[in-house]
């Protein structure tokens, strides 16, 4: 269980590390900062809950 769990983690924060090469980072900081708002894993968690509903492009 300890292992899926650990799985799950690395697999977020991927998600979050790619979402942010991607620039999609850009909608969840606020205009006026320029260094990183949200953790990776949080973004990860973002955008695995938007996933459903982003366009294809």
């Amino acid at each position: 269980m300890l292992l899926v769990s650990a799985m799950a983690v690395a697999l977020l924060t991927l998600l979050g590390a790619a979402a942010e090469d991607a620039g999609l980072d850009r909608m969840l900081e606020a205009n006026t900062v320029t260094r990183r708002t949200h953790s990776l894993f949080n973004q990860g968690l973002y955008f695995y809950g938007a996933l459903p509903m982003m366009k294809d492009h």
